[in-house]
């Protein structure tokens, strides 16, 4: 089974067209599903981690090793 992912705009008539197909077929069993993602892209999540004070900073690659290496 091959899995494709679709970001279809319904505001626009070709959207709005193959999103009722797609429905059209998943409704008649016809070996196509479709399955709902809500998941976040890398930079949103990283944005979040931002926002969320989730991230360190280090003056310069050394202050980075001493943290790391635990010296």
């Amino acid at each position: 089974m091959t899995t494709i992912t679709l970001k279809i705009n319904k505001n626009t008539k070709a959207g709005k067209l193959l999103a009722s197909l797609i429905e059209l077929l998943s409704k008649e069993a016809n070996g196509v599903e479709i399955l709902e993602s809500n998941s976040k892209s890398g930079i949103s999540e990283a944005f979040d981690d931002v926002k969320s004070g989730k991230i360190n900073s280090y003056k310069d690659s050394n202050e980075l090793f001493k943290k790391v290496l635990n010296v």
